[in-house]
């Protein structure tokens, strides 16, 4: 409920002092975006890293497709983030037990050129 006289509250501000219709139209519908999002559960995709690249949901991404990685710690989480050759993809970002590091950097090494510890604190 307080959510819906927030938005009414918002939708009046942008008519009335900002004379902004097409805001006013767009909150609704950013509203109900934003709503189903929020309920969505996260998928969970299993990969493994292996010496001929990471396999992702069956599908081999051999180490040719990345530029670089980082190993990244960050509240008491590992990860490695991938870099892609291609312009606009996405980074891969791949979590794994601190057990599984040291094997998870060796079989990036060996088909990706640079490798940079980052360490993000909180």
């Amino acid at each position: 409920m307080f959510f819906v006289i927030v938005l009414i509250g918002l939708m009046a501000l942008a008519i009335l002092v900002f004379k902004n219709w097409t805001f006013a139209v767009l909150l609704p519908i950013m509203a109900v975006a934003l709503f189903v999002l929020s309920n969505k559960t996260p998928q969970i995709i299993n990969y493994a890293i292996s010496p001929k690249g990471i396999y992702i949901a069956d599908v081999l991404h051999d180490f040719s497709e990345f530029r670089a990685f980082g190993l990244i710690h960050e509240n008491n989480q590992h990860s490695i983030l991938l870099l892609p050759v291609k312009r606009f993809s996405p980074g891969l970002t791949i979590y794994f037990s601190e057990a599984e590091g040291e094997r998870n950097c060796r079989y990036a090494r060996s088909g990706v050129y640079r490798c940079k510890k980052l360490s993000q604190t909180p």
